[in-house]
């Protein structure tokens, strides 16, 4: 094997982070697109929501999101720069 090629067992395709985001805010909250910027709490979303939110993230992401971090990032583009690994680039979009 060429030592400057990478493994293909271990090489996977990005996830577009934000479209997953927003297929869950959407199916959570029975809403038919949003936008980056849309706020969960301001578009009707809840703490009960969350759990649910919770639930479709950690299943479509294979990783579990702590409850506390939904609602410091409630904007789509937030949370999905957190669940990135970066930080929102805008403090509004953080609600603490």
């Amino acid at each position: 094997m060429n030592p400057h090629m990478k493994d293909p067992s271990t090489h996977r395709p990005r996830v577009d982070i934000v479209s997953v985001v927003s297929e869950v805010w959407c199916e959570v909250l029975a809403l038919p697109d949003m936008s980056p910027t849309d706020n969960f709490f301001d578009l009707g979303g809840h703490s009960i929501l969350l759990h649910a939110v919770r639930e479709g993230l950690g299943r479509r992401l294979g990783r579990d999101v702590p409850l506390v971090e939904l609602f410091r990032y409630p904007t789509v583009r937030a949370m999905a720069a957190y669940l990135d690994g970066g930080s929102p680039h805008k403090e509004e979009d953080q609600e603490w």
